[in-house]
């Protein structure tokens, strides 16, 4: 049977949590709908080929197609796109999942509205391990579409709500029209204008994709497509984005140029957006266990927007600076040769300790007196300079640090950071 609904699976030496994936779309076996799930395996050297085909065997909705080695992202997608057959389609991450009845809902209006070329979904930033929704991305109340006769509409509506369009169910022929390789690797703004040139594009709150912002325990990311591409949901890639939808908009309007008061307003919505999606990649870079890159970008939200709450300055020196500081340590330790692990000195508890063993288990932690007794010398971390002046056997300054020094190169506010417990 021809299928109506493609699921597009781009992967890429992640077996396991592709494994877990597939397991979790063994509810469209019994939706009554024909579906596929093509997988593009991005030239995998993991067991990536042994978990496809276990499922294929189980699974005869899987289509497995695998490129000769790993041509980038952009292509890996393109492939599982053109391999497609149904006549809606959409893109699901290998570590992610769906909520299928709401899908399928979705797949209904775009069968009913034949004008209708692509579903915008809110989508839910979730957490896997506890079962349980982080956050929304919208904030839309109710479905709101836009066609080609009013482009400068759909353009407004962006700039005044920033919905990142990247979570879709498309037609398939439409989207293969509107599809085209850029210099950046996330050009979900273009893709969305173009698609509104064909037919009517809708915004939908009704969620049908989780983002497995966190994963369960058992799983351990090795990379992490999106999140890689960080920056680029905070500068000049996205800008850039952003001006080339308004310049196709303005000139479908039948303009030429923009005027003075327009490009101010333009420049100053893309800033906003640009600006609210901070908090966002604060969080994922924390999530990624990257807290020096959230600390640079928690400094850039306070630039602009001020520190916030004493609560908001307590939550930062928390759950950002503190931990960015320890991760400075470890990649000083991990800069030495010849160390022989982490030697903490001076601190009233043992949460520091507690830290390394969670995030970097690796690393050997040394008993507080330990001494290099004519082999490699520890790295020595102070909790304080006070503690660091009290240490007798205080060594070259090269293999010490001061927590407290660290902190003071980390923090987002001019606030002293009180090491009181730790």
């Amino acid at each position: 049977m021809h299928p109506l609904i493609s699921i597009c699976i781009p992967t890429y030496n992640r077996a396991d949590l592709l494994d877990y994936c597939l397991d979790g779309l063994a509810p469209l076996r019994d939706c009554g709908t024909p579906v596929e799930i093509v997988v593009s395996d991005n030239g995998s050297t993991d067991h990536t080929p042994d978990v496809v085909a276990a499922h294929r065997d189980r699974n005869p909705a899987i289509r497995p197609h695998r490129l000769p080695e790993n041509r980038g992202p952009a292509a890996n997608w393109y492939n599982a796109l053109r391999k497609a057959n149904g006549e809606f389609m959409l893109y699901l991450a290998d570590d992610d999942s769906l909520i299928v009845d709401n899908l399928l809902q979705h797949i209904e209006t775009l069968k009913r509205e034949p004008d209708l070329v692509a579903i915008y979904a809110d989508w839910i930033a979730w957490d896997d391990q506890a079962e349980r929704e982080i956050h929304r991305h919208f904030g839309l109340s109710e479905f709101m579409s836009f066609g080609p006769e009013a482009p400068l509409d759909l353009v407004n509506f962006i700039l005044k709500k920033p919905l990142p369009p990247e979570i879709s169910v498309y037609r398939r022929d439409a989207l293969l029209r509107a599809h085209s390789f850029h210099a950046w690797s996330l050009p979900f703004h273009l893709t969305m204008y173009r698609l509104s040139r064909l037919g009517r594009i809708g915004f939908d709150p009704l969620p049908f994709y989780r983002e497995h912002r966190i994963l369960k325990d058992r799983f351990h990311r090795t990379h992490w497509a999106n999140m890689a591409q960080h920056l680029h949901m905070l500068g000049e890639e996205l800008r850039l984005s952003y001006e080339e939808m308004v310049l196709m908009a303005m000139q479908d309007a039948g303009a030429s140029s923009l005027t003075e008061e327009q490009a101010t307003m333009v420049r100053r919505s893309i800033d906003r957006i640009l600006h609210s999606r901070i908090a966002l990649e604060v969080d994922r870079a924390c999530a990624r266990k990257d807290w020096i890159m959230a600390v640079e970008l928690r400094r850039r939200h306070v630039l602009w927007h001020g520190p916030g709450t004493e609560d908001d300055t307590r939550q930062d020196v928390l759950k950002i600076v503190i931990p960015a500081a320890l991760q400075a340590v470890q990649q000083t330790f991990n800069s030495l040769s010849d160390t022989a692990g982490l030697c903490l000195r001076g601190f009233e508890s043992g949460r520091i300790a507690e830290f390394f063993t969670k995030y970097y288990p690796d690393t050997p932690l040394l008993a507080p007196e330990s001494k290099p007794n004519g082999g490699p010398a520890p790295l020595i971390v102070h909790r304080d300079a006070q503690t660091l002046a009290q240490d007798a056997a205080a060594c070259d300054p090269g293999q010490a640090i001061v927590l407290e020094h660290m902190l003071d190169l980390y923090r987002v506010t001019p606030a002293k950071i009180d090491l009181k417990g730790f």
